[in-house]
């Protein structure tokens, strides 16, 4: 019975373990750049590529509340 309630325990602590990180961030009028720069450097796990030129022009506002990397740069880019 005890190696049932600690093996179920174990099993727990894992899968809690390999949840997908999630972020906050707020950015108010910032260059989509600075905030996918910002996105890339708030996880280990993801690496956010893009073409640095081409979206310096663009400007990003957005309220971004615990949601996983590829979720949060969704958000910023307005998808």
């Amino acid at each position: 019975m005890m190696r049932k309630i600690l093996t179920l325990l174990l099993l727990v602590l894992c899968i809690t373990q390999t949840k997908a990180q999630r972020i906050t961030r707020t950015y108010n009028d910032v260059s989509l750049s600075e905030a996918l720069r910002d996105l890339n450097d708030a996880t280990d796990h993801y690496e956010v590529s893009f073409i640095y030129n081409e979206l310096e022009d663009f400007r990003v506002t957005a309220n971004i509340r615990r949601l996983s990397v590829p979720d949060a740069v969704r958000q910023a880019v307005g998808f």
